[in-house]
């Protein structure tokens, strides 16, 4: 392994929590070598950290969109259900019931999302104080 290339492997260990020991054996640098490079390189460590943290953010969100897709969509199957069914017929009250929670589960996935209107208020038109505020709507 090249030098780059182990100084860039480094980079990456150290960011995911690998111990010098664990690097020394990983790319055969030694330990003061490690030892020298975590200060020089350490920029370069934390934006490798911040950059596998961004992508467990956007690991999260696609998990959460698609948790909410699956609860329209059964909502929606539930509903088409329902306006087809006599509703004085036993089964009924299980798919209401049902029917309840999803949307208890919808709700629960929607009560982060907020809209920005990009507007921005003075608080002190509001309270007095000096800084400035983006007005956010809870959905």
């Amino acid at each position: 392994m090249l030098s780059k290339d182990k100084k860039e492997k480094f980079i990456e260990l150290r960011a995911k929590g690998y111990s010098f020991d664990r690097i020394v054996k990983e790319i055969e640098v030694s330990k003061p070598t490690l030892i020298k490079w975590q200060t020089e390189f350490q920029n370069e460590i934390k934006n490798f950290e911040y950059a596998i943290y961004q992508g467990l953010i956007e690991k999260y969100k696609l998990g959460k969109e698609k948790r909410f897709q699956g609860f329209t969509d059964v909502l929606e199957k539930i509903n088409d259900e329902l306006s087809g069914r006599d509703l004085s017929t036993f089964s009924i009250r299980d798919l209401i019931l049902l029917k309840a929670q999803i949307e208890k589960d919808l709700d629960k996935e929607t009560q982060d999302i907020k809209y920005h209107t990009g507007v921005m208020v003075r608080e002190s038109d509001i309270n007095f104080g000096v800084t400035e505020t983006e007005t956010v709507f809870d959905l």
